[in-house]
């Protein structure tokens, strides 16, 4: 009770159901499960992925009213938890979708194009456990609001490692030059096999 999950996962075009909580399909019928199947691919003997790196403040102080954390960046995902208090433009990502899921709070989602041309309407209303897709070329977008959000996409291994270290470079704003930092992420960590 109380207890609300957020799955996020890397696409896949097959769902083995192992439990269904009862529920029916269309006809009545119990839908089925399928354990078998799912027993045949899980790899018992893989051992923990551990995450490229795990809860990385990225944070610009130029940018007050966003803050970021990377909570997960490995060969599959890219997750970030945003906290928006006011106004905050974010670049958007042009080589990935991504979804925002609200946590806690509530505001608006403005397009590139709303922004510009404030007589068009289009704003997103957001309330905490609803979630949007952005797509890939989406453009430059705004969140307005007190929120506490998720965002999830697929990480992209060749970019994400540049991106990081410049997302670093921003946060400590010159303590180490972005290639220098790019040059330590890379001999500390690696993109699992």
């Amino acid at each position: 009770k109380g207890i609300i999950i957020c799955e996020v996962q890397q696409n896949s075009d097959t769902t083995y159901r192992v439990y269904d909580y009862g529920r029916r399909d269309s006809t009545g019928n119990l839908r089925p499960l399928h354990i078998e199947k799912a027993l045949d691919v899980i790899n018992f003997a893989s051992k923990q992925v551990n995450p490229l790196v795990r809860g990385v403040p990225l944070s610009d102080p130029l940018v007050p009213n966003l803050q970021r954390l990377l909570l997960v960046l490995n060969r599959y995902l890219k997750l970030e938890k945003l906290v928006i208090k006011g106004k905050a433009v974010i670049d958007a990502d042009h080589g990935r979708f991504h979804v925002l899921t609200v946590l806690a709070g509530s505001g608006r989602l403005i397009s590139s194009r709303e922004i510009a041309d404030s007589a068009r309407s289009g704003e997103i209303e957001l309330a905490q456990g609803e979630s949007v897709l952005l797509p890939a070329e989406m453009g430059s977008f705004q969140l307005a609001g007190d929120m506490e959000l998720l965002r999830s996409g697929p990480s992209i291994p060749g970019r994400d490692l540049p991106e990081l270290a410049k997302d670093l470079w921003l946060t400590g704003r010159g303590q180490m030059s972005p290639g220098e930092i790019y040059r330590q992420l890379s001999g500390q960590v690696a993109f699992e096999p």
